[in-house]
């Protein structure tokens, strides 16, 4: 549908059309107004608020809400304004536009100052509602802004996710995200099966259905009111990718899909797998490092399987960065040769412009750190290297994922806390996390950032007075 205020490149509403709408008179942006520019995909509640507790129980690793709008009261957070600035941040590091904050002065006494500092900081919309005002209902809100949102959807969505790919962070630059935004896009399951027809990706709608996609697409499970629709890949085009056959299902669960969703949802697939197909649909290590990465432990058992490896023995990740991507193969072979005498399973391929080291099984007598202080030493990595993170004791699948996340979030300000080193255990880009939370919360105690610093400055006190 065609809107002259939205505009026909809108894959969302744009937040300052719905301030306009009934249900938020006598709402106000108190913080982050820069964001009334950005575009609202989705609505959502915030009823868990502690970050630490959303991060650890119900997020999953791979998760980005672009475009995200959430309502919440603060309430399991209300005295804690340390807490309520770790939220914004949290999800605006996870693609949220900003939060509409209902009862403050009921069960929030006031909107703290650092709280909203932060919000502007990080350009993170909050939108009050009427303080002290217990009469106004979530539900109200929730209609007319889904409703709007429904409405002005747009119909010709396929360059519009394209768009909002390029948009969101490197590391969520999948295809796992682009089917969430194509089954956003249509209300539907969207999957991604071999020529075997196993399913090798795929994304749920609504994100808590239970249908047995695999039951769905063989035609031994039927939907009431739904609908299925295959689609082959690559059928007319030279793609690398479509050496072997590739079909996407859409699995509806209730209503139609018409031709020309079908169509634009085939170019979003064929598009995003012409940009990182060879890599994520070919049988690959790098298949195998992205599904620990982003802890599909279904996945990576099975691809796993198809290499002969033992998954559960590798508990151990480098993350390498190199001086330059012509030296890749050559790295990615020295770590191979050097790795295979020591472990048991070794798994390495580069993303984007590192190198991801996954390995576990230790079969030397020596102590298994020595392993990285010897590779460390050789001349060819002197050379070639220009930081290593060590990540070791990855016991659960989901730990490779948050360690991956950490280091290339955090790698620049981990240089320049340590300007001098090339070399980081995961402990020390931990450190440097804490130390910058705690500047940012304008912490009166240096002793307790001095603290986070303690296992450094016991070995390396050259280095931190040079900090």
């Amino acid at each position: 549908m065609y809107n002259a205020k939205l505009g026909v490149d809108c894959l969302g509403v744009k937040l300052e059309e719905l301030m306009k709408l009934p249900s938020l008179q006598g709402a106000t942006v108190v913080a982050g107004k820069r964001a009334l520019e950005r575009e609202v995909m989705s609505l959502s509640f915030l009823e868990a608020c502690d970050m630490s507790q959303v991060r650890r129980n119900i997020l999953n690793p791979d998760e980005y809400f672009l475009g995200e709008l959430d309502i919440t009261s603060l309430y399991t957070i209300k005295d804690d304004p340390e807490k309520q600035c770790e939220l914004i941040k949290g999800m605006h590091d996870l693609g949220a536009v900003g939060i509409i904050v209902y009862y403050v002065g009921v069960f929030v006494p006031r909107l703290d100052d650092s709280f909203l500092q932060t919000a502007n900081e990080i350009n993170f919309a909050i939108i009050q509602m009427p303080v002290n005002n217990t009469n106004i209902r979530f539900n109200e809100a929730v209609t007319e802004i889904s409703q709007m949102l429904f409405e002005y959807r747009n119909s010709e969505f396929e360059p519009l996710i394209m768009r909002k790919l390029s948009e969101v962070p490197k590391w969520s630059q999948t295809i796992e995200t682009a089917l969430k935004m194509l089954a956003d896009a249509l209300n539907s399951n969207v999957v991604i099966t071999n020529g075997r027809n196993e399913i090798e990706y795929s994304a749920r709608w609504p994100r808590n259905s239970e249908l047995n996609l695999a039951e769905s697409i063989n035609g031994t499970e039927k939907i009431c009111g739904g609908s299925i629709f295959s689609v082959e890949l690559g059928e007319k085009n030279n793609n690398e990718w479509a050496e072997d056959r590739y079909d996407l299902w859409l699995v509806k669960e209730r209503g139609q899909l018409t031709d020309n969703q079908l169509q634009q949802a085939k170019d979003v697939v064929e598009n995003v797998l012409d940009i990182w197909g060879t890599s994520s649909l070919n049988v690959t290590y790098y298949s195998l490092i992205w599904g620990i990465l982003n802890n599909e432990s279904d996945r990576s058992q099975r691809v796993a399987s198809r290499f002969g490896i033992d998954i559960k023995k590798i508990n151990v990740m480098w993350i390498v960065s190199i001086n330059s991507i012509g030296v890749f193969k050559e790295v990615i072979d020295n770590l191979d040769e050097y790795l295979k005498e020591c472990y048991e399973e070794v798994v390495i391929d580069h993303i984007d412009d590192h190198i991801v080291v996954m390995c576990g099984g230790y079969k030397r007598d020596k102590a298994e750190n020595n392993v990285f202080n010897e590779w460390l030493d050789g001349d060819f990595v002197k050379k070639q290297i220009e930081t290593v993170v060590y990540c070791p004791n990855m016991n659960e699948l989901a730990d490779f994922g948050r360690s991956y996340r950490l280091v290339i979030m955090h790698r620049l300000a981990l240089r320049k806390v340590f300007p001098n080193l090339r070399f980081f255990s995961l402990i020390k880009c931990e450190y440097v996390v804490k130390i910058a939370r705690g500047l940012e919360d304008n912490s009166d105690t240096y002793s307790d950032l001095l603290g986070f610093l303690k296992p450094v400055k016991e070995n390396e006190s050259q280095v931190l007075i040079c900090v």
